[in-house]
C-alpha cells in the first residue's frame, strides 16, 4: 500500500481513474485484506508523496499522470475545439483518434448529435459522447459489423453526403432517437473529467 508502483497499477485496474475509496476496495479485493483506516491514511500519504506519478482531479478522483496525457484539453471550451477534444480523449483512452466519433452534448435538444461516415459500420468504431455540462465522456466500444447502414438515416445533401445522422439521448439506455438503436450494451467507460 506504500508502494507507489502498485498503486499506479491498482488506478489503472480502476480504469485509468478512482477516488480513494474505490483504490481502497480494488486493493482489498486484489489482496483479500480489510482496510483500516490507517491502511488508507498509508494509501492516501503514499499517493500525496508521489504527486510527480499521479494527479487528484477536482473531483477528489487520482488519474495517472502518464496516461494523462493532453486529457487537460477536455477543460477547454468545447466551440471551436471539437477536433482536439477529439483526439485528446483518443490519445487518453489510447485509441486512434481517425477511428473514432465525437459528439458533445446539445443543451438545447438534450441529445448528442453526430454525422459520422457510413465507413464506420464496417470497422471496430469508438463513439465518444462528451457532456462538457457534467464533465463526463462516454465511451463505446462497438465491434465491425455489428450495425448495418439500413439501420440508420443516411444523409444524401450535399453537406453531408454517406454521413449517418444520429442524435443519441443522455439516458440510462442511449438511444439514437431516428433508429431507436440502444448504444448501451457498447459503452465500455465512463470518464468524469
Amino acid at each position: 500500500m506504500n508502494n507507489i508502483a502498485e498503486l499506479i497499477e491498482i488506478i489503472r485496474e480502476c480504469g485509468g481513474i478512482a477516488t480513494l475509496d474505490e483504490i481502497c476496495h480494488a486493493i482489498s479485493q486484489k489482496y483479500r485484506m480489510i482496510i483500516m483506516p490507517n491502511h488508507r491514511s498509508v494509501v492516501l500519504n503514499t499517493l500525496n508523496n508521489n504527486l510527480n506519478a499521479v494527479k487528484r482531479t477536482s473531483e477528489g478522483k487520482w488519474i495517472v499522470r502518464d496516461d494523462d496525457h493532453d486529457f487537460s484539453l477536455l477543460n477547454m471550451p468545447s466551440k471551436g475545439r471539437v477536433q482536439e477534444r477529439k483526439e485528446a480523449i483518443a490519445s487518453y483512452i489510447g485509441v486512434d483518434a481517425d477511428n473514432c466519433t465525437y459528439a458533445s452534448y446539445n443543451a438545447n435538444s438534450r441529445r448528442f448529435w453526430a454525422n459520422p461516415s457510413i465507413n464506420v459500420l464496417k470497422n471496430d468504431w469508438w463513439l465518444l459522447l462528451d457532456n462538457h455540462y457534467l464533465r463526463k465522456v462516454y465511451v463505446f466500444f462497438i465491434p465491425k459489423d455489428n450495425l448495418s447502414e439500413n439501420q440508420f438515416i443516411i444523409r444524401d445533401d450535399n453537406t453531408a453526403k454517406n454521413k449517418i445522422e444520429m442524435k443519441i439521448r443522455e439516458n440510462e439506455s442511449f438511444i439514437e432517437s431516428r433508429s431507436g438503436i440502444e448504444f448501451k450494451k457498447w459503452l465500455i467507460q465512463t470518464i468524469q473529467y
